[in-house]
């Protein structure tokens, strides 16, 4: 059974990372992170990966839809979580929302 954190917050911190054909950080590792989501609002897909190094075509934890995918960070996540979407030019931003 995973970890569930019993810790409650009020505090959310929401940013927008604009979408890029290169790997970039959509959240830094952060050991109070208890909960967070990650909106696609662009028009590409949006690969993400969890761990260290960057999200890659071959190499991603998860593939949010353009247009409107969304991701909910899992079992208390506090690992950085990079980003690359699937266009050689894509426009529109992730939009990025982390619970600490």
């Amino acid at each position: 059974m995973p970890y569930i954190s019993r810790r409650r917050s009020s505090q959310a911190t929401v940013a927008m990372v604009e979408a890029s054909k290169t790997s970039v950080e959509l959240l830094a590792a952060n050991d109070r992170r208890i909960g967070g989501m990650l909106y696609n609002d662009s028009n590409a897909n949006l690969l993400i990966r969890f761990g260290t190094g960057d999200a890659t075509s071959n190499l991603f934890t998860a593939r949010l839809s353009k247009n409107g995918g969304y991701f909910e960070i899992p079992y208390s996540y506090t690992g950085e979580i990079q980003g690359i979407w699937e266009l050689s030019n894509p426009s529109g931003a992730a939009m990025v929302t982390e619970i600490a």
